[in-house]
């Protein structure tokens, strides 16, 4: 089962990441447009000088907008993904410790080295398994800071007819 979750994860993580990279390269190419456009000694669209004064007034609020509230998701993101870490820290200590435990009841050699075998299967296979999960989390992250900056980015072409 655990198998079938981690390719399921991995799956998961490739679309997402695919997503997000499209994502970037759309606010990417929006965002070359916006600024040539607004540096544009001579714009597509006709506008007044008082129109020219107004959009270059709305350039630092939006952006100074755009990126607290992305830095405002990430922090937010990266405590809980901190979090998760430290719980997976302290359940392989966990299992570590469980693991010593049984250590000091076997009678062989033979014993011993099966619960340490099981041990080191069961860290691999977490280790994998909370990986993917991280990598989840993190790819979900990303695109969730990336979105005020995005729709920021979006607005302003869209305004602007680039």
């Amino acid at each position: 089962m655990t198998r079938m979750r981690d390719s399921a994860n991995a799956v998961r993580l490739a679309k997402r990441s695919l997503r997000h990279a499209a994502r970037l390269n759309d606010t990417a190419v929006n965002s070359a447009a916006v600024i040539a456009e607004r540096l544009s000694l001579t714009p597509t669209v006709a506008r007044t000088p008082a129109e020219t004064a107004l959009e270059f007034a709305r350039m630092a609020p939006e952006k100074a907008i755009a990126f607290a509230s992305a830095a405002n998701v990430m922090g937010r993101r990266s405590a809980a993904m901190s979090r998760r870490g430290v719980a997976l820290c302290a359940a392989e200590v966990t299992a570590a410790q469980a693991a010593m435990a049984k250590l000091t009841t076997c009678r062989t050699p033979m014993e011993a080295a099966l619960v340490q075998s099981n041990w080191v299967m069961g860290a691999w296979t977490r280790m994998a398994s909370n990986g993917w999960a991280l990598g989840l989390m993190a790819t979900s992250s990303a695109a969730a800071a990336l979105k005020p900056i995005r729709k920021t980015v979006k607005a302003n072409a869209a305004r602007l007819g680039v």
